[in-house]
């Protein structure tokens, strides 16, 4: 990353010993991470750009808002294998899903179809990608006691029952809905068959989501109807071409990013879409969503 002057701030949710750790909402976390962020950035001023992996796709609406009111506006969100804040995408039905006593969510301790637990099945996939590149194993012993940890439940972005409203609960605490507080979307997409959902689907989505977000944007702008005929025709061509021009492979699967050779090229295509959405911005400033969000109907604050 400092070849490639980026600096990196990394995040992950934390235990919070001052409430219900299970019960932490999308919001508490997204507002945890954003003051993280904004007493940083605000110390050295910069471009910041998102990159989230896999579920913390699902909270990347409430990040951006939380993130604008601190006067901190992303450029954009890299998606690393990241699941979209959109219910439905993750088939396991919330009941078939592990939980510890006290409500948290546990991923790892779920079983797949095959009847191996996520845990088994990620640990393979992981020193598949480390001893594919001539890096050391890492044991199982260290992966399960030192990397894997319950979640909250809210993280997962899914509806809890079959129930309509639990559908909508959902769709709320994502803010799933709320075009206009997205930032522009790329992805890098795993190019393995092992995480086959993301490295068929990623571009698609996240470039819809950014296709919205865009329209959302200048629809509330009152901007399309100062563009003249060719620039119009020039900004449809842009819009066509951004799912695939915001879109890069790594080979490998969900951990695609481990390892030295595949984490430089993952640091290279961070680098090089965080240059497109800029090049993007200086050809069309229309697209730039760098002003100030107007917050959408559904309420930032509404927690999970």
């Amino acid at each position: 990353m400092e070849q490639r002057n980026l600096g990196l701030i990394a995040l992950s949710h934390a235990e919070r010993r001052d409430r219900d750790y299970a019960a932490m909402s999308v919001q508490t976390i997204a507002d945890d991470w954003a003051e993280i962020v904004g007493r940083l950035v605000r110390e050295n001023p910069r471009p910041v750009t998102i990159a989230g992996w896999s579920v913390a796709g699902r909270s990347i609406n409430r990040i951006c808002a939380a993130m604008v009111r601190r006067k901190v506006v992303p450029r954009c969100f890299i998606s690393l294998a990241a699941t979209p804040p959109f219910p439905g995408l993750v088939e396991t039905p919330f009941e078939h899903e592990s939980q510890t006593a006290k409500g948290l969510w546990e991923p790892a301790e779920t079983p797949d179809l095959d009847g191996l637990l996520r845990k088994e099945r990620w640990y393979h996939d992981l020193n598949g990608q480390l001893v594919g590149q001539g890096s050391t194993r890492l044991s199982s012993q260290d992966y399960y006691e030192h990397y894997l940890q319950g979640t909250p439940s809210a993280l997962r972005g899914e509806p809890r029952s079959t129930h309509p409203a639990d559908l909508g609960d959902a769709i709320e605490a994502m803010a799933t809905f709320a075009w206009s507080n997205y930032p522009i979307c790329g992805c890098i997409a795993p190019e393995g068959k092992a995480d086959t959902r993301h490295a068929m689907s990623d571009a698609a989505l996240w470039g819809s989501i950014t296709v919205q977000a865009i329209t959302s944007r200048l629809h509330r702008a009152d901007a399309i109807k100062a563009l003249s005929q060719s620039r119009w025709l020039s900004f449809l061509r842009i819009l066509d071409g951004l799912p695939t021009r915001l879109q890069r492979r790594v080979s490998g699967g969900h951990f695609f990013f481990v390892g030295h050779n595949t984490a430089r090229q993952t640091a290279d295509h961070i680098h090089d879409l965080a240059g497109q959405v800029h090049d993007l911005f200086g050809q069309f400033p229309e697209l730039d969503l760098q002003n100030p969000i107007k917050e959408a109907s559904t309420d930032d604050h509404q927690s999970s």
